[in-house]
């Protein structure tokens, strides 16, 4: 009786185990969770808090895919500085360091024959590669980024990408233009940003139904 007992319990977890499994997947992954479109051809069924459909979302895991292999199957670019590419609707952001402007450039021309890129944007700065002590400072910068941008009334943190490179902060999203303004100047106020970028599609739409 006592082995069937166990036996039993071992059987009730695992399937307990298995019907979690579903949930587990969803609340691990934000794109996962979808709002429900209204009936009708012109509906499109967007991810919750993010403004870019399905459709978006798997070409910018692509183009970052095809951007990280062009970069880092380069040894020139691997050997002598630090590059790393974000892709958000369609348009692709590098970040990182160059020893010398030829070598940024160089960066950009590797990239500009991916397939799908709305818009490039080469933020390489020309410079020393960022080290432990100033990567540690830029993702305090960031995660206070966020936290500021998540308090400020009328802003959906969660309209934008946020990366700090050498204490400058950059704002890569859709947002209204209120929006992408509120987020800048929150940014702005945090303890050494140095500067704020803003590489935002500007749309129309109430940040609370979009």
């Amino acid at each position: 009786m006592l082995f069937k007992h166990i036996k039993t319990a071992r059987l009730t977890r695992f399937r307990v185990a298995i019907l979690l499994l579903p949930l587990l997947s969803l609340n691990g992954c934000a794109t996962a969770i979808v709002a429900g479109a209204t009936a009708g051809a012109a509906s499109t069924t967007k991810v919750v808090y993010d403004r870019r459909d399905f459709g978006t979302l798997g070409r910018d895991q692509k183009i970052r895919w095809q951007a990280f292999k062009a970069l880092h199957n380069d040894a020139t670019l691997t050997r002598n500085g630090r590059v790393f590419a974000i892709s958000y609707n369609q348009n692709l952001l590098l970040l990182g360091q160059m020893p010398t402007a030829e070598l940024r450039h160089r960066a950009l021309q590797q990239v500009q024959g991916i397939p799908n890129v709305k818009n490039f944007y080469n933020e390489i700065t020309v410079g020393e590669t960022r080290d432990g002590y100033r990567a540690a400072k830029d993702a305090w910068i960031t995660t206070k980024a966020k936290s500021a941008i998540l308090k400020e009334k009328g802003v959906n943190p969660a309209r934008f990408k946020i990366f700090t490179e050498n204490g400058v902060v950059y704002l890569i999203g859709i947002a209204t233009q209120d929006e992408a303004d509120k987020a800048a100047e929150v940014a702005r106020q945090i303890k050494r940003v140095e500067k704020v970028v803003k590489l935002v599609e500007y749309t129309q739409n109430n940040p609370d139904l979009a």
